[in-house]
């Protein structure tokens, strides 16, 4: 099942060390419902297992088609879980939505029928997390495959269609897709016919444009075959690919993953290498690559919903902090190592870049210390949230 599976942090976790394992329990190639079960690093000597009571648990009681995403709510912490039902197989007309937080699922539903297309497809969100697409492989009104974009409220869960447009072809069964990293530009990838498109919407309207095709006299269809597209830590986007047949089809490239280079340029000056990472001779044959969220994701600073980081920001997204009364200190103000708190009170040590995003927290004793060697160079923001709630003002570091 392409994009049957997840992990997720565990919201709260200050240890890193429990996550959240979702996985939609494909039956005999029917699809199946959603659940999960909880993963402690920590177990079993470190090489971690499951929690007690905490494995395969049902999320929501309907039957989920391919494609499982997920987007940080706009608080930073907790997580929108989204998917597809399946109203009748083999078709789904409306999302299913879980909220995670630190007390587990808190929060699911539907949302109201809309778009109808088949249960298997691709569901991805952009890297702001203000926008999904959903690719199917065909439509409830037509055979041919189709390509949905949504705006998505990362406060309320709330998911709002923008448009719809049409495969070129029905052979051109689209399997996947991904935002580039301005969120400007959308590519999908297509099972037969293997092709690679992009997508704009000036005005809200879906617009195509083909960039890569495999096509020649004797080649098959169904020879070779494109796959999952995930965007990389390095802002490249990478790309499966398979051979189906051995006969009717050119050899080499399911030995490959493919890399879009330059995702943020239109046209051909995206730079498509479809000998991008060469897997040592072996051969693909599935569709997949692993399911990333925005693992990074933060606040959405400023948000009525964003009741977790400091309550404002400037202008120059530098955050603007609840002002305390208690003197205290970090020391020192510049290192490449340890930063020690002094003279603050029990409660949260919380550490944010310029952007307002968390990096680091961890519970405060009278003296914490804290290294931030792992961070960029930069400047940082450290604040304090007692235990009763309020906060003392934050102060500046210099990570050299």
């Amino acid at each position: 099942m392409v994009q049957g599976s997840m992990f997720l942090p565990y919201p709260g976790d200050t240890s890193n060390s429990l996550f959240y394992y979702l996985m939609i329990d494909e039956e005999d190639f029917q699809p199946s419902y959603l659940k999960y079960s909880v993963v402690d690093l920590s177990l079993d000597s470190g090489l971690g297992g499951i929690v007690d009571g905490k494995k395969n648990i049902q999320i929501i009681d309907v039957r989920i088609g391919e494609g499982l995403t997920a987007i940080k709510h706009a608080n930073g912490r907790d997580w929108w879980i989204i998917a597809r039902k399946v109203s009748s197989f083999p078709f789904t007309d409306r999302f299913i939505y879980a909220l995670l937080t630190p007390n587990g699922i808190e929060l699911s539903g539907e949302s109201v029928p809309e778009f109808t297309g088949t249960y298997g497809g691709n569901l991805t969100g952009n890297r702001k997390g203000n926008l999904l697409a959903w690719v199917s492989a065909s439509a409830y009104s037509h055979t041919m495959p189709t390509l949905a974009l949504y705006n998505f409220d990362r406060c309320s869960g709330n998911i709002s269609i923008i448009d719809t447009i049409l495969a070129r072809s029905p052979s051109d069964q689209l399997i996947s897709a991904c935002f580039a990293p301005d969120s400007n530009i959308l590519y999908v990838s297509t099972d037969r016919n293997f092709s690679l498109y992009q997508y704009s919407w000036p005005l809200n309207n879906l617009k195509d444009s083909l960039i890569f095709r495999i096509k020649g006299p004797g080649l098959s269809t169904y020879g070779n075959r494109g796959g999952n597209l995930v965007m990389g830590a390095d802002n490249k986007i990478y790309m499966s690919m398979r051979r189906q047949s051995l006969s009717n089809s050119l050899d080499g490239f399911a030995e490959f993953l493919a890399v879009i280079t330059k995702p943020d340029l239109s046209g051909i000056g995206c730079y498509f290498d479809t000998f991008g990472v060469f897997m040592n001779g072996r051969e693909n044959t599935t569709y997949s690559l692993p399911n990333f969220p925005n693992y990074d994701l933060g606040a959405l600073l400023g948000s009525p919903c964003d009741t977790l980081s400091p309550v404002d920001t400037t202008q120059t997204s530098i955050p603007v902090f609840p002002q305390g009364t208690t003197t205290w200190s970090v020391i020192p103000t510049i290192s490449d190592g340890l930063f020690t708190i002094q003279g603050a009170a029990n409660g949260t040590l919380m550490v944010y870049d310029l952007y307002g995003r968390e990096v680091f927290r961890k519970p405060l004793t009278n003296s914490t210390s804290f290294d931030p060697s792992t961070y960029p160079p930069g400047l940082y923001w450290v604040t304090v949230q007692k235990d009763d709630g309020t906060w003392y003002p934050a102060r500046k570091i210099i990570r050299k």
